[in-house]
């Protein structure tokens, strides 16, 4: 799964996006009926755990936002992953697949781009992918820490195979 770093799209243009990511979960089944949600205590339970033992894998909490927004605020150790970062896509990548847990968040209740992400996630078989519909906001609003401005130590890309027909 590749962390890139890119500019933000336009609003019209995003939009789309995030219309294509929700097609992306239907066209193999996914519907919102399959999205598992974790609430606010089982993922301060969670991030407490990967703090204890920050050696194994064991939350990956994925920020799906623009990146103004993920560096304006996110949850300590989220990775900025967008819809477009996985277009090319087409299976899962071990690494990612390692984590016991997998939650993405995004602002708050009702953003689209959280439950979207979540959808492409489990269409590429990320099966311990959660959602945390609370987002940042809920998160800041119980007063645990926040993290903002440009991460310290970003996770490099991983290889991506690109599944597009070649045109000759």
């Amino acid at each position: 799964m590749p962390w890139t770093r890119h500019r933000a799209p336009s609003r019209t243009f995003g939009s789309l996006l995030v219309a294509t990511g929700l097609l992306a979960g239907c066209d193999r089944g996914i519907t919102d009926a399959d999205i598992d949600n974790v609430t606010l205590t089982e993922l301060r339970l969670l991030w407490l755990e990967q703090q204890e033992k920050a050696d194994e894998p064991l939350l990956l909490l994925i920020d799906p936002r623009r990146r103004d927004a993920f560096e304006g605020a996110r949850l300590p150790g989220a990775v900025h992953v967008t819809l477009p970062d996985l277009a090319l896509q087409s299976e899962a990548d071990s690494s990612v697949n390692a984590y016991d847990r997998i939650v993405v968040y995004a602002e708050g209740p009702g953003a689209v781009s959280g439950r979207a992400m979540t959808k492409r996630l489990l269409v590429l078989g990320y099966d311990q992918t959660r959602l945390f519909g609370g987002g940042v906001v809920e998160w800041a609003e119980a007063g645990f820490p926040i993290e903002t401005g440009e991460p310290e130590n970003e996770p490099e890309p991983p290889a991506v195979r690109d599944v597009r027909r070649q045109v000759p």
